[in-house]
């Protein structure tokens, strides 16, 4: 831990075009933008393992029997180029070609050619469910001194310091009346969940920031279940800590909390910094950009994108680890089952 007021450390120095948003396959509508404007061939296909599958076809431009194939199935989605160099005039290829190409252990019979044109757009629709680019996120404001759940979610007050913290992270937005991404809280009125909310639309992503002192209180209340029940249910939590105490991860009593990101404000120079630590659960896998050392950001712009392309990248990670990846093969599993009780089950 770095003691505030040291002049005698190193910052290092942050490339802005380094901050990169990882595991991006997942955001591509492969179909959309490769297959649904263009002559294609699609199919609806069940096998033991995968399940309910998809397959997409069409052929390259190229007069030697090359085809781009797309693979939907629960476990992920895959483009292969496979050539029939046999059948090079043939706009398809045969169900056999296809299920050997794409290693799929199963017979032409399971596998059934989707002429009705509202396929296009109910795959449209599939890929837009799965893409990821809305994040609720929960920021928890920790005074100094603070270890216990109950104290910290009592706060009521912002100091000035976490107030510009706040707007650092977006813009405040009234929830009444807001059509953009909500992250569960309140729009039909001011006063269920709050009069306004934490925002910002970046680089694609909507991210809304469930803000503990922006959650009404409940006096009656000792556990203030309202604030913790968006918190606690949000996959990254971020904690502004105030003082130099470190913070215990296991602080906020959660199963959903999987990625902790603490922010603490450091004297510095002629202003404010920032200190920040991870902790991630050992079910999440590593993810970017990787912390300087030491690990202090002045509160500028180039930290912005830091924190949020750490943020963004942290919620991608947890998805890769029980129980979100699974819940997630479970949503596209039940996506493609719905595909195949509107346009008929294959046989297996």
């Amino acid at each position: 831990m770095i003691e505030p007021g040291n002049s005698q450390f190193k910052i290092s120095k942050m490339n802005e075009g380094s901050f990169i948003i990882e595991n991006s396959d997942n955001d591509c509508a492969w179909f959309t933008n490769n297959f649904a404007e263009f002559e294609h061939y699609s199919y609806l296909g069940r096998d033991k393992i995968l399940g309910p599958f998809c397959i997409i076809v069409k052929k390259l431009p190229e007069e030697n029997g090359e085809f781009l194939a797309l693979l939907k199935s629960k476990k992920e989605d895959k483009t292969t180029v496979i050539a029939d160099t046999k059948k090079s005039k043939k706009k398809k290829p045969t169900r056999d070609f296809l299920l050997k190409s794409l290693n799929i252990n199963t017979s032409k019979q399971n596998l059934k050619r989707i002429k009705d044109p509202r396929f296009t757009q109910d795959l449209i629709q599939l890929e837009k469910k799965l893409i990821m680019k809305q994040l609720k996120i929960g920021v928890l404001y920790c005074k100094e001194g603070q270890e216990d759940e109950r104290e910290i979610f009592a706060n009521e007050y912002p100091s000035d310091e976490f107030k510009h913290f706040l707007k650092f992270l977006g813009k405040k937005t009234p929830l009444k009346g807001f059509t953009g991404f909500a992250g569960g809280l309140d729009t039909s009125s001011d006063t269920e969940t709050g009069e306004n909310a934490i925002t910002t639309v970046w680089k694609g992503h909507e991210l809304l920031f469930h803000t503990s002192t922006m959650i009404p209180i409940s006096l009656d209340d000792p556990q203030q279940l309202q604030r913790k029940r968006h918190i606690g249910n949000d996959i990254v939590l971020i904690v502004f800590k105030e003082g130099n105490n470190p913070y215990s991860p296991g602080t906020v009593t959660s199963s959903f909390n999987h990625v902790i990101i603490v922010v603490q404000p450091v004297p510095y120079k002629d202003g404010i910094w920032y200190r920040m630590s991870v902790a991630s659960k050992t079910a999440v896998p590593s993810f970017g950009p990787e912390l300087p050392e030491p690990p202090l950001f002045p509160s500028s712009n180039l930290f912005r994108e830091f924190l949020l392309t750490k943020v963004i990248n942290a919620e991608r990670a947890a998805y890769k680890a029980v129980p979100f990846s699974t819940k997630m093969a479970n949503t596209k599993l039940g996506l493609l089952t719905n595909l195949e009780h509107t346009y008929g089950q294959p046989k297996v």
